[in-house]
């Protein structure tokens, strides 16, 4: 890989309650740690939970705001207390989510973005009830998906598999998470809030 330019790594997961916020949060840590300049966007405008993990006051989309260009991009980055991490937090979610991460305007401020930071990364929506991650996937250097053992349903996964090649995501490999030595089973995950 290419060290001098920003990679964006998307985290998804089939349906919700995988944990892939833990691990969005983890990764963006772990880079800011290593001295990357990192941003971690909540890009799940349905459920947005980032900002609550922080402590990060609700505002009303910073995200959204910067979308239909009533705030300043440089005003809605929040400093978090760990060194050369910032945040993009969503806030209270839009009525029209897909519309806005599939339009010009998240292009270029992806694109505004990748001038400011080393690393990106999107806290993404399960990729079985809504396409909001398969929009996303196209400024995605790095796609991981998050699979928990008691929540995530075998067909569920596969789903999200064949979602994801249909638009070239640049898969880099599965999280399992919850894992138990004794066997693994599947369980039964549909309890995301989606419409």
């Amino acid at each position: 890989s290419n060290e001098k330019r920003t990679r964006t790594i998307l985290v998804t997961s089939a349906v919700g309650s995988e944990g892939k916020t833990t691990l969005a949060i983890n990764l963006a840590l772990a880079f800011a740690a290593m001295g990357k300049r990192t941003l971690l966007i909540d890009s799940d405008l349905r459920l947005p939970s980032v900002a609550k993990v922080f402590g990060v006051e609700d505002h009303d989309g910073p995200l959204v705001d910067v979308l239909l260009g009533e705030k300043d991009l440089a005003q809605s980055l929040v400093e978090t207390r760990f060194p050369n991490l910032q945040l993009l937090v969503c806030g209270k979610p839009p009525s029209n989510p897909a519309e806005l991460l599939g339009s010009h305007q998240f292009k270029a401020l992806h694109t505004s973005l990748a001038r400011r930071f080393d690393r990106i990364v999107f806290d993404s929506p399960p990729t079985v009830p809504v396409t909001d991650a398969q929009l996303l996937c196209p400024y995605a250097d790095d796609v991981v998906l998050v699979i928990r053992q008691d929540t995530s349903e075998r067909h569920a996964v596969q789903h999200a598999l064949r979602q994801l090649r249909d638009v070239n995501a640049p898969l880099a490999g599965c999280v399992f998470n919850g894992a138990d030595a004794r066997g693994v089973g599947y369980g039964y995950g549909y309890g995301y809030k989606y419409g």
